[in-house]
Order: C-alpha cells, then structure tokens, then sequence
C-alpha cells in the first residue's frame, strides 16, 4: 500500500501477488449496490427515492457537515473531489498537512459510531472540567489577595492605634527627661503625626 493506492478498493485477495500488489479502486456502481445492499437489509423500500439516502446524498451531507465544522471552501471542495477554477496545483499551495488538520476538525461531526461519539464527549467534558477548574482557581486566588489585603489594612491600623498610645504614654516622659522645654500641659498631637 502506497499513498497512490486507493482508498477504497475492490475486492483484494493476499493470496494473489496481483491484486495486492496493485489494488483497484472500486467503481461508482459496486458503491451503489453495496448501499443498496444494506438499505435492503435495514428493510428500506428501494422503489420511492426520496425517502432513501442515495449515494450521492452522502456527498451532500459530508459537505454539509465541512461547513459545520468550518473548513474553508476551496479545502471542502478538494476533499469532496471538486475541482474548482484556478485550484490548479501551481496555484494551490495546501500542503496535505494542512488539508488534514482542516479535516481533522471534522471528524466529530462525520462520526456515526456511538463509542467514538462517546469518548469525544468524554474529552469535551474533561476539557470543559479543565477550564472550569482553571476559571474557580483564579477566581479563588482573585478573593484570597483581596481578603488577604484587608487583612494586612486592618493589622496597619492596629499597629497605627498602638504606636498612638505609645507616642501619647511615652513622648511626654521623653519631653519631660530630655529637656526639651515642652510644657506638660501642651498639645502633644503638635509634635508627631498621627498618620505615621
């Protein structure tokens, strides 16, 4: 297998050197009877058309859900097998990276399986739990250096409160000892700051 090799293939035994080494792509109408095949099992009436998804329905709802995903046009186009006017390759420069990680954000939506369905809930839910996790921790963090500032005002004021008294039980005495020729009786808020 190469990256020639098509995607879907005929019927491919390992037994014959031929075909696995060259695989063939199936046609169009081996397709249609395949679906066809499996409408009938499902138990669909094949004879109204419109009540049935044909193949070319699924092109219409791949490209659907493209858009859904918001893969860009020229993009959807090449992976539907559009070929669009000046989309030649000297021109479109996409590499096959990028049209797979344009693809890549599809795959939700393309997905029928219910376990894959499931575990990409599962993801989205761990992610969702993530950035909840991330938005509660800093809104924590926010509220602790609010609190945590209060705290730190209302022991400045006490501290401020306490070096008060000190100044109106000590500074009289000081004043007094050290001659300093201040009057007992005098203002002694004149002579320090009560904000300090």
């Amino acid at each position: 297998m190469n990256e020639k090799s098509p995607l879907l293939r005929s019927k491919v035994t390992l037994d014959n050197p031929f075909t696995a080494k060259a695989p063939k792509p199936t046609s169009v109408r081996a397709i249609q009877l395949i679906i066809e095949s499996l409408l009938k099992q499902a138990g669909f009436p094949l004879g109204n058309s419109k009540q049935i998804m044909r193949t070319h329905s699924f092109r219409k709802w791949y490209a659907n859900q493209c858009s859904r995903a918001q893969i860009d046009y020229p993009t959807r186009e090449y992976l539907i097998g559009h070929r669009l006017p000046g989309q030649e390759p000297s021109y479109n420069r996409m590499t096959e990276e990028d049209r797979l990680a344009e693809y890549v954000k599809a795959i939700p939506l393309l997905t029928i399986h219910s376990e894959t369905r499931l575990q990409q809930q599962i993801q989205q839910l761990q992610s969702d739990r993530l950035q909840n996790i991330e938005k509660i921790k800093h809104k924590v963090m926010t509220e602790l250096k609010e609190e945590y500032k209060l705290i730190l005002k209302s022991e400045w004021e006490l501290m401020k409160g306490e070096m008060r008294a000190i100044k109106e039980d000590i500074l009289p005495e000081y004043y007094k000892y050290t001659g300093t020729g201040i009057h007992l009786d005098a203002n002694y808020s004149d002579y320090y700051d009560d904000d300090e």
